[in-house]
């Protein structure tokens, strides 16, 4: 069985890019299937630059990544960042509350 870094890293690069492309992401779920999501948590001002955080989750983040909100970054960029960022470990404090 391949390591979970590299099962979210597969799982990554298999998102269809047209769920990631056009820089403007809904709230909430971007692409689901029976294992794993990907969500935006909307806007965050806690940088200097507002950006969307879209995290890779379920049941609890395994890699977040802010997207600039005045940039334009295409699915292959968002899809390495989030790879980046994966360590196969979930990220402290985003277990969900049963």
């Amino acid at each position: 069985m391949p390591s979970s870094k590299k099962r979210i890293d597969t799982w990554i690069d298999d998102i269809p890019d047209s769920k990631l492309e056009g820089g403007s992401f809904g709230s909430g779920t971007i692409y689901t299937d029976d294992d794993l999501r990907i969500d935006n948590q909307g806007l965050t001002t806690a940088t200097a630059d507002k950006s969307h955080s879209l995290q890779k989750a379920s049941p609890c983040t395994m890699a977040m990544v802010h997207v600039p909100v005045d940039e334009v970054w295409s699915a292959a960029q968002i899809k390495e960042a989030l790879k980046k960022d994966n360590d196969g470990m979930p990220k402290e404090n985003t277990k969900r509350k049963k």
